[in-house]
């Protein structure tokens, strides 16, 4: 127990909001992963994808470096696989996706439509007239329908008595119904896949049953064979009492009536509760076994980039070397992995030279690391630097060109004098500095030209001054 709390404060404590994030998103695609396996077709092929996953995390947990290597290697090849064999539920899922984001919803059934539609329904049936009506949710039905001609009437008992009499040309094919409007009629609907040549299924069921597989529509179906009455939805098709009708089309028309980016957000944590504690338990469970396991801590050598700071006043430090060291770290793997630039730095104090080049000692405690990650070892542990007291002075800038200034003109620097850091006991012999040779004839008229200064061994310019200056012709009276 005791082991356990020490695991629970210690992911507690390394647990950051780019986690909690990573969790949440995991969740919720564990959870539309979920919600598409109930619907899928190939549950097989879900399982398996299951399995795989399974057998993925073990083989992470104990390193089994060929079968890892396998799964990169077939991933690839694997998603190509399943984009092709789940292309129509990938793309019903999109498509769900986007009319929930757009907040879309059905066109409501006005109530003497319903009323029509349900009793020219139940008269179907008594007379044993075969039917097939179609009430459209909130996804899009055309690339799911084929043939049929346009309408747009008004739904009503004698509209559909003369669709569905049997010397109508299109009574054998489906209406399209949207709202308390006859879209068209003499539609062919997709055949389910689930039930192999109609299976014991009419063509109108069989029918009914592929729309219903492939979109949100409430399929109606009056069987000429034995007078009853059934609804596909959901990728289900099941058998309905007259007396029932009324209230299961109602129950379609509300479920789509309302807007759906409100009653998406509204759901989260009322709908299907079980299914997103199961994705959510699951994303949790995998980033703790992954990423947040205490256990044993794994150690990791990383370069760090050497900074000096709190140089002695009145001294100049050159030569530091070298620039970058290999730092040994112990963590996590998930703290270490995830290390970006920079984030583990070496700084070192300068407050204590002596003239000429010497050795710094590298601390541990220099060394900066994130939260959660201790330094074990550093590499090299100790600096060379070449130190001298220096001193601060302001230098007049020298031209030194090469060929004839034009007539009537002269040259100018930008700026006239820099800041230089030279050693001390040569300060005064500092008043002026050179700049490189250059020639008259380089020099742009309007822009001048940038030209380097001309610096001895151990000066430097002073912090924020240039080691170049600008070089014009400017007119002799000008300036």
């Amino acid at each position: 127990m005791e082991e356990f709390r020490a695991y629970l404060t210690q992911v507690r404590e390394t647990l950051r909001f780019t986690d909690v994030l990573d969790i949440i998103v995991v969740a919720t695609l564990g959870y539309l992963v979920i919600r598409w396996a109930r619907q899928a077709r190939s549950r097989f092929v879900i399982v398996g994808l299951i399995l795989m996953g399974v057998v993925y995390l073990v083989a992470r947990l104990l390193a089994l470096q060929l079968t890892l290597y396998v799964f990169q290697t077939v991933v690839t090849v694997a998603a190509v696989a399943l984009v092709v064999i789940f292309q129509d539920d990938i793309r019903r899922g999109f498509e769900r996706l986007a009319t929930r984001a757009r907040g879309e919803s059905a066109v409501g059934l006005e109530a003497h439509a319903l009323d029509a539609l349900v009793t020219t329904i139940v008269s179907f049936a008594s007379r044993k007239v075969g039917a097939l009506v179609v009430l459209s949710g909130t996804e899009p039905l055309t690339r799911h329908l084929h043939g049929g001609e346009p309408l747009e009437g008004e739904l009503s008992a004698p509209l559909l008595d003369s669709i569905f009499d049997a010397s109508s040309d299109g009574h054998d094919g489906a209406v399209v119904v949207r709202g308390s409007t006859v879209v068209s009629f003499g539609v062919h609907l997709p055949l389910s896949d689930a039930v192999a040549g109609g299976g014991h299924l009419g063509t109108r069921h069989t029918a009914a049953l592929g729309l219903a597989e492939r979109c949100d529509a409430m399929v109606i179906v009056v069987s000429e064979e034995r007078g009853t009455i059934s609804i596909a939805r959901d990728g289900k098709l099941e058998v309905v009492s007259p007396g029932d009708l009324h209230g299961r089309i109602r129950e379609h028309l509300e479920a789509h009536e309302k807007t759906a980016v409100p009653s998406f957000l509204g759901s989260l944590l009322t709908r299907d509760p079980w299914g997103k504690a199961l994705a959510l338990g699951f994303a949790i469970g995998t980033w703790m076994l992954l990423f947040g396991s205490a256990g044993t801590p794994v150690t990791r050598i990383v370069p760090a980039a050497v900074v000096v700071s709190e140089i002695k006043e009145g001294w100049d430090v050159k030569d530091v070397k070298p620039g970058e060291v290999q730092v040994k770290l112990s963590g996590t793997e998930r703290l270490i992995r995830t290390l970006e630039p920079g984030e583990v730095q070496v700084t070192t104090r300068l407050d204590d030279l002596q003239a000429g080049p010497q050795r710094i000692r590298i601390n541990l405690d220099d060394i900066t690391v994130p939260p959660g990650i201790r330094v074990l070892d550093v590499e090299p542990s100790s600096l060379t630097v070449s130190a001298h007291p220096a001193a601060v002075v302001e230098a007049s800038v020298e031209l030194r060109p090469i060929g004839r200034v034009p007539s009537g003109q002269r040259l100018v620097t930008e700026p006239a004098a820099v800041r230089l850091v030279v050693p001390a006991h040569l300060a005064k012999a500092y008043a002026k500095i050179h700049t490189a040779r250059f020639t008259v004839d380089s020099i742009d008229t309007s822009t001048g030209r940038k030209v380097a200064l001309s610096l001895p061994e151990g000066v430097h310019p002073a912090e924020e001054q240039p080691s170049s200056v600008t070089v014009r012709l400017v007119p002799i009276d000008g300036p």
